[in-house]
């Protein structure tokens, strides 16, 4: 059912903080549109007093509410303590439009209002960024600090704006692959609630040791540069750590602008003749580590952590996270991978429960590319880069398997001879022209895998973007026409795990358990420790096969009784016999 504007509740929050989950965001109002009567009102929550919002909860049970970042509002709701309707009556214009209006350049409400119906560019805005001036407030600030005057003129514009995109929108529901796509991101936006408002357990203590290990290990790491170089320089300034390089005569490298280059492939390569680059390698590494750690402590509420998700946040149409970016975690085969994980704590009396999808961009590559030969090494099952190996070169030594792996990877998404002679390189010492033979070889082994890409630039050639076999589209500029088959693939995979979210929602309700997190292919589950039917149910619920997919996507299953980084994996069955994949 497509609500008309009669039967809605439009309405908007005005806080102090851009996540809604942090401590020190509060909501400082709320307005509100009755569609029934076309009734303006606006809440002044300054001090606190939820008692005012019995005007709109009157309405929250009996309209169906729209907002345009219904995600934000839902969870602002909740920290006021706000039991939500059901979803069937949960409504978002922002998901609306990047859905029925893919290649429209911004889905913010303003520029969105701007573009469909010239409006949007307002006077209140404006007001508040004078205000703001005037006051010698910073303008990022505006919303915090403004006098309730001005924040709720502001506020009750964006409701009436919202109200008309509603308008413009609702049509769009009637086409069914719009409609059945925007069913789907209301489902998984119930979820994604759950999991922040939950969070994550991190173990304080282990963080401050990590920390402090860091920061020892980095400071150690200066030292050593400054000693082989003979004198201090600031090791982040990129004039200055070039100068130290290249300074002591190695072969200099530039950037596109013509400036010395002093990033990771170039200290790669230079690490091979000098040890500050290698050191300064290591460094940056540990610097990353750190930056990860004190980046938690921003976005905690007490040990717990506060992180946002969003389902359609990356244009490829994977999961986003933000306040902190739990995507950048390294993979568990990663380098650091279990100094991170193992932060991850669950909380007493309980355990985490891991499912991840296994090789799946390996398998919906090979499913669009239709190649014989891969589709048959899936499904063999066992270790597909062995496998590939050994199928390139009769062995499968472990530097010919991860040779394979890098080679699965990155010619799966259309690499070239050089890109894989870079990525290589940080590993295996190998020239262009070995890069070139190897692909050759490579693509005459898998030569399905030689056509996807050209199949996939050209449909972007000739409709602006690429389409997956579920019909959602993504634009995809020509100059990234290169990567279409990273938005076709990212995007496919990323449907599978929504769906395997909404199957897996009710079953989490029923045995109290929690969907915590969705980091690359995994979700991460808060629960007690479950029975091995349990457990075989959500392994089954998330290998059903989504209509369009034609490769089983299998799930290893696994429990973490400590930390995220130590995983016990689940062993309770053979792998299901793999159904029949046309090639």
């Amino acid at each position: 059912m497509i609500p008309t504007l009669s039967e809605c509740l439009f309405f908007d929050t005005e806080t102090t903080g851009l996540n809604p989950w942090a401590p020190t965001t509060r909501c400082r109002g709320l307005g509100f549109l009755d569609g029934a009567d076309g009734t303006h009102t606006y809440l002044d929550l300054d001090d606190g007093c939820t008692d005012r919002l019995e005007p709109f909860l009157a309405l929250l049970g009996e309209r169906f509410i729209v907002a345009h970042n219904l995600h934000y509002d839902l969870a602002v709701l909740r920290r006021l303590g706000v039991e939500l309707p059901p979803t069937e009556r949960w409504h978002c214009t922002l998901t609306l439009a990047r859905l029925a209006g893919p290649r429209l350049p911004e889905f913010g409400l303003k520029p969105l209002c701007v573009r469909l119906f010239n409006e949007g560019d307002d006077d209140e805005d404006q007001e508040l960024r004078q205000w703001a001036k005037t006051n010698k407030v910073p303008v990022a600030q505006r919303y915090a600090k403004a006098p309730q005057e001005l924040l709720s003129r502001y506020c009750l514009k964006d409701v009436a704006l919202v109200g008309k995109l509603w308008g413009r929108l609702r049509n769009h529901l009637q086409k069914p692959k719009v409609a059945e796509a925007y069913a789907r991101e209301i489902l998984v936006l119930k979820e994604l609630l759950k999991a922040e408002e939950r969070g994550q357990l991190i173990n304080l203590k282990q963080l401050k040791m990590v920390e402090e290990e860091l920061s020892r290990l980095a400071a150690q790491h200066q030292e050593t540069i400054f000693a082989t170089c003979g004198y201090r320089f600031n090791t982040n300034s990129t004039g200055e750590l070039a100068e130290a390089l290249y300074g002591a005569g190695l072969p200099t490298r530039f950037t596109k602008t013509g400036k010395r280059s002093t990033a990771k492939g170039a200290l790669h390569a230079a690490a091979k003749t000098s040890p500050i680059a290698e050191m300064v390698l290591k460094l940056r590494e540990v610097l990353k580590f750190r930056t990860y750690c004190t980046g938690f402590r921003k976005f905690m509420r007490g040990p717990v952590l506060a992180c946002t998700f969003d389902a359609l946040g990356a244009k490829t149409g994977r999961f986003s996270s933000s306040n902190p970016n739990l995507q950048n975690i390294p993979r568990p085969d990663e380098k650091g991978a279990a100094l991170i994980r193992f932060l991850f704590v669950p909380r007493p009396g309980a355990v985490l429960v891991t499912a991840d999808y296994s090789q799946i961009e390996l398998r919906i590559i090979a499913m669009y590319a239709q190649d014989t030969r891969m589709l048959e090494l899936l499904r063999a099952g066992g270790d597909i880069h062995k496998a590939t190996a050994e199928a390139l070169f009769g062995t499968a030594t472990k530097d010919l398997r991860q040779v394979a792996k890098s080679a699965n990877f990155l010619l799966g998404y259309g690499g070239t001879a050089d890109k894989l002679q870079s990525y290589l390189g940080n590993r295996k010492q190998i020239t262009l022209k070995e890069a070139r033979e190897f692909v050759r070889a490579y693509h005459s082994k898998f030569p399905g895998i030689a056509r996807l890409a050209g199949q996939c630039m050209g449909e972007v050639a000739r409709t602006g973007g690429i389409t997956d076999v579920l019909g959602r589209f993504y634009p995809v500029p020509s100059t990234l026409a290169y990567a279409s088959v990273n938005y076709l693939v990212q995007g496919t995979c990323a449907s599978i795990l929504k769906h395997a979210i909404i199957r897996l929602g009710p079953l989490m309700e029923a045995i109290k358990a929690t969907m915590v997190s969705f980091i690359h292919d995994e979700i991460v589950i808060d629960t007690i420790a479950l029975p091995d039917d349990t457990m075989l149910e959500i392994q089954r619920l998330m290998e059903v096969q989504v209509p369009g997919i034609t490769v089983a996507t299998p799930v290893e299953m696994a429990v973490c009784a400590l930390n995220w980084a130590k995983k016990e994996p689940f062993v309770y069955r053979t792998a299901p016999e793999v159904e029949t994949i046309h090639a």
